[in-house]
């Protein structure tokens, strides 16, 4: 089962969505979350099968980063422990979105990816005036 919702992001009103804190009947499996991460090793891996599953992480580091930490480490958020959080390293995560995405798969929607875009160019003018 794909779980999506149009249109929201960082940032987005109503984040995260009502649909997000439900779970599909593989979830409710208690062992769901162990075999999981017994099946899928690397971050790489874990944050391809969930581009793949929640269309709307494509767009979103940390609702990408919130379902990592649901589905591979069982943690419910909002309860979290510091402990529990500064074990996940947050920018492996984003870095391996950002590595799938480079390889063309599972890309952003137009809308996101326009707003990269002008990110990054508005960066490069700085750079290139040497205001940063």
């Amino acid at each position: 089962m794909v779980h999506e919702a149009g249109g929201e992001g960082e940032g987005a009103e109503g984040w995260p969505p009502v649909w997000v804190a439900e779970r599909d009947a593989a979830e409710a499996d208690e062992g769901y979350t162990q075999r999981l991460a017994d099946t899928l090793k690397t971050h790489k891996e874990r944050v391809k099968y969930i581009l793949s599953r929640y269309p709307s992480s494509r767009n979103s580091d940390t609702y990408l980063t919130w379902l990592y930490l649901r589905l591979f480490h069982g943690i419910k958020l909002p309860w979290l422990t510091w402990e529990q959080l500064m074990a996940i390293n947050f920018e492996s995560i984003r870095r391996a979105r950002q590595l799938i995405q480079a390889e063309g798969l599972y890309p952003p929607t137009n809308q996101v990816a326009a707003k990269r875009r002008r990110k990054q160019a508005a960066m490069r003018r700085l750079l290139a005036q040497g205001e940063f």
